[in-house]
């Protein structure tokens, strides 16, 4: 039956009551926004707004680094720029907050350069009124930063004991025996505070000179005009870079004056008071103008909501573009791999974050001190190097004090850039930090590793490479034809040398003096270049590196599923490689052009409810490929053929993940594999698990059922409590999962302990049972989904770990099923348009169905009934046209139009959603 245009289509266009979205909802963050939702109106919430208008600083700073501009003129620029963006931006945001801060709805406002953001207080309604604003990019919660708190703590160390361990270890006293000791250079710290009376440190904090005081100190906390410690951690860290009294020296630059921000303790520990220091410490008089700024920031605390890219990161790459290097601890979360805290777990060249593991005075890793890689790609090494951590005599209040941990080892290298830039104070915050990791002794497995980095920091070694011995590779690639910028890779052949070049194509490589180096350049979709450099100290070299674009290809194809129907909408990416994914258009094809040629690449693809699927094929230059794909269904696996589209990883940031297929353990007849968390082999699984195994997007059809088979062992507290367990969670995006119930319930609670990554009272599966089935009803669930299976546990006693096998998602509803096939993307008011409906009874007995469209869109949704009491044979499959005339009156915008077959209207079996615009007729 054909389907022609009706009268009913126009009449349900027209009946549509206009709907406008609220203009907040895509710039609140999602966790945020749950938060809000649940908050009674007069509840008040620190939140940070970041605007659009953000000046890349780092590119700028290497720009001016490549152009000759000297450190001054560089700070003065980079801090202008960043202000003159906040100023020309944050008005219209700053008058709505004026404005809801009269209705009583907003408190504290603090406007921000270091990134341009606006700190406030605010109810959800106003939060909401303030994510409207003109400019803002999100609005995030305002959340805590926490000290790295030593692990091992004796606060009666004796005064006097000549030189400490530590500062031997590195070298130091081999570098002041050529006279450097840290004259004229500034320290900082972002820490609990420092005790300015303290006899070892008084006479070294810059403001002891006299001036305004808020030049040297800044205590968004207590308010406070003179340097104090909350605690004790601040004076200990600030100690350990420059303290020193007659006869007894526990600080590396002794000649190095001091500054201080108190962001740990009192009211202070929120991310926007850290915010408020970075932008203190990157300009502390208020003059750009003046380079007042300390040579390095050092930092022993964690961000308590970690994130791989937020604000907080983008203060400190500003700060190190204004001038300034910051180094931090790496955290006390080892041995644990993945264990590297934030926000000191990103790394986005060999010295940014630079983290800073800890050693024991036999030069071997401490136990506690974090380890690689990053767990925000699981494959970057950290941390950049070690230094001394492990029972570190330092300044306390009132005293001496022996402290572990990584905190005590950052410090060590604060000093260490003071010392060295003194020793030559042209070298900007990437080269310094770069020569500590360049001179480094290795320790641990040969070369940068997960435990050591690069190894010690050797202070002589550094001196060496900043007084004669280093030089800069700075340069700019781009196409040989076009003269476009390419951020390419620059490669030291032979070494691990490396760095890439932004996206203006500029890249700025410290190396080593007097030396001859191989370079490579490389950029996907260009032939590399090779060239020899030789750069003298202390002196800048410059290149133009132009790269020839290699002969390309295409690489077309139709996507089908295993009956062979074309599948709309699936994406289709050359795996690896930086080329833009695609989607299959109505028909089910793709084609991608613009391939590098004489390749062989493997090509994915991927569709909801299907089994992602590929193939290897071979490009050739000005020649189309055929690259058609059949993916599979996979709504049953039995464990047996592979991870087929399953994903683990960890879910809290420093826990682990222990996911893997495992053959302990099977339920399957005749098979011999199940997923299991633990150890591999008969092990026990570790402390501090959190580990998520996920599913394939599943497309869930109207009234899906999930079940599975696992066995289970895990630790318990009583008959209906337990330390460690499991729980099943789903997502309708693959991002945010919400635990579900199984039938039945879960047989324990998680008890209330602090090691667990699940909050008190969770409901989960744990004990000793062996097979035992399970079932969840997904009722309320239809369309794209994820299902995760999650494993936590304590730091304490451990069992062998939960084995997942023979799962299943069904459903209680006949299995019939609908395609869209040739559906337009784009069409405009007043056209005629046609696609088809493939209807398939995919049972063994006849089904009778209704097939209905639900389209929403800018003025609301609304239905319409194509046919009724369609009778389809078992086993079999139809075609059916649909033609309608979009009206004139259409509003331009999104469409979504549901095809839909099932049961009129109750019970829908199936749907497959089209995404149309709708433009106006010129």
């Amino acid at each position: 039956m054909k389907l022609g245009s009706t009268p009913a289509f126009a009449a349900l266009i027209a009946a549509m009551n206009l709907v406008s979205p609220p203009a907040w909802a895509g710039d609140l963050d999602p966790d945020l926004e749950m938060r809000l939702r649940a908050a009674s109106p007069n509840t008040e919430f620190r939140v940070i707004a970041t605007l659009d208008d953000r000046p890349d600083a780092p590119a700028l700073a290497r720009r001016l680094y490549v152009e000759g501009w000297s450190p001054a003129e560089r700070h003065e620029k980079v801090v202008c720029e960043l202000q003159i963006a906040a100023a020309r931006s944050q008005g219209p945001l700053f008058r709505e907050l004026r404005r809801a801060a009269l209705e009583g709805l907003v408190g504290e406002i603090t406007p921000l350069w270091i990134v341009n953001a606006i700190a406030f207080e605010a109810t959800a309604e106003a939060i909401r009124g303030a994510a409207g604003a003109l400019g803002v990019s999100e609005i995030v919660e305002d959340s805590r930063v926490a000290l790295e708190e030593p692990v091992e703590m004796h606060f009666d160390a004796p005064s006097i004991q000549a030189r400490e361990w530590g500062i031997d270890m590195i070298r130091a006293p081999e570098v002041w025996a050529m006279g450097y000791f840290g004259a004229g250079r500034v320290v900082c710290n972002l820490d609990t505070g420092v005790e300015g009376t303290h006899p070892a440190l008084q006479d070294k904090w810059r403001g002891a000179e006299g001036g305004d005081w808020q030049h040297h100190w800044f205590d968004p906390s207590t308010g406070s005009s003179f340097p104090i410690d909350d605690s004790y951690h601040g004076t200990h860290t600030m100690g350990t870079m420059v303290a020193s009294e007659v006869g007894d020296t526990v600080g590396v630059a002794p000649g190095a004056q001091w500054i201080a921000a108190l962001t740990i303790g009192g009211s202070g520990d929120f991310i926007s008071k850290t915010l408020q220091a970075f932008e203190w410490a990157a300009d502390p008089d208020g003059d750009p103008g003046t380079p007042d700024h300390p040579d390095v920031i050092s930092n022993s605390w964690t961000d308590l909501q970690p994130r791989c890219q937020n604000t907080l990161l983008e203060a400190i790459d500003n700060a190190e573009a204004a001038g300034a290097a910051v180094v931090f601890s790496a955290g006390n979360s080892g041995p644990s791999p993945e264990s590297i805290t934030s926000p000191k777990n990103r790394a986005t060249t060999p010295v940014n974050i630079f983290a800073t593991g800890a050693l024991q005075s036999n030069e071997s890793i401490a136990s506690f001190s974090s380890r690689g890689p990053s767990y925000c790609d699981h494959v970057t090494i950290k941390p950049e190097a070690t230094a001394p951590g492990d029972d570190v005599r330092s300044t306390m209040p009132s005293g001496y004090g022996l402290l572990s941990g990584t905190s005590m080892a950052a410090p060590h290298v604060a000093g260490a850039v003071a010392l060295l830039k003194e020793v030559n104070p042209s070298l900007d915050p990437e080269t310094v930090k770069t020569i500590l990791i360049e001179t480094a002794r290795d320790a641990g497995s040969p070369g940068e590793d997960n435990t050591y980095g690069n190894g010690i920091i050797d202070l002589y070694a550094a001196f060496i490479a900043a007084t004669n011995g280093f030089g800069t590779l700075s340069g700019l690639v781009q196409d040989s034809e076009t003269a476009d910028p390419l951020p390419a890779g620059i490669q030291v052949l032979g070494t691990p040398r490396q760095t890439r070049a932004d996206e203006d194509g500029l890249f700025v490589l410290p190396l080593p003096a007097d030396s001859t180096f191989d370079i490579e350049t490389t950029y996907f979709g260009y032939a590399p270049a090779a060239f020899q450099v030789n750069i003298a100290p202390s002196d800048t070299l410059q290149m133009l590196v132009d790269l020839d674009p290699v002969p390309t290809g295409s690489i077309a194809g139709v996507v089908r599923d295993i009956g062979g129907v074309p599948l709309v909408g699936a994406d289709v990416a050359v795996l690896n490689t930086p080329i833009e994914a695609t989607t299959t258009d109505g028909l089910g094809a793709y084609r991608i052009d613009d391939v590098p040629a004489d390749s062989t690449y493997q090509l994915g693809a991927s569709s909801c409810g299907l089994l992602p699927g590929g193939r290897q094929i071979t490009v050739v230059a000005n020649q189309v490929a055929s690259g058609d794909i059949t993916l599979l269904d996979l709504e049953v696996d039995d464990m047996e053929s592979g991870e087929n589209g399953w994903t683990h990883a960890a879910v809290t940031p420093s826990y682990l993940d222990e996911w893997h297929l495992s053959q302990e353990r099977n339920h399957t007849p005749g098979g011999d594999t199940s997923w299991k968390c633990g150890a591999d082999g008969p092990g026990d699984y570790s402390d501090l698990v959190d580990a998520g195994l996920v599913t394939h997007c599943l497309d869930l059809r109207p009234g899906s059922i999930l079940s599975f088979w696992h066995w289970m062992d895990a630790e318990i507290e009583t008959a209906t409590t337990a330390w460690d367990g499991g729980i099943v969670e789903i997502s309708t995006n693959g991002v945010d999962f919400a635990q579900i119930t199984p039938d039945g319930g879960y047989p324990y609670t998680i008890v209330d302990n602090p090691a667990s990554p699940f909050d008190p009272g969770t409901p989960c599966f744990s004990g000793t049972h062996d097979w035992r089935e399970e079932s969840f009803d997904l009722s309320a669930f239809a369309g794209e989904a994820y299902l995760r299976f999650r494993f936590g546990t304590d730091g304490y006693v451990t069992e062998e770990g939960w084995h997942i096998d023979d799962m299943v998602v069904d459903s209680t509803l006949p299995d019939v099923s609908i395609a869209a096939l040739g559906a337009p993307a784009t069409v405009t008011a007043g056209e005629f348009v046609e696609w088809e409906l493939n209807v398939s009874n995919n049972t063994a007995q006849p089904q009778t169905v209704d097939v209905w469209l639900r389209i929403s869109g800018p003025v609301g949704e609304g239905l319409l009934v194509l046919a009724n009491d369609i009778d389809i044979p078992a086993g079999q499959s139809g075609t059916r046209g649909v033609g309608l005339t979009v009206p004139l009156a259409a509003p331009e915008g999104a469409y979504t139009v549901e095809n839909t077959v099932g049961v009129h209207p109750s019970t829908p079996y199936d749907f497959d959603a089209v995404d149309v615009e709708v433009v106006s007729r010129d």
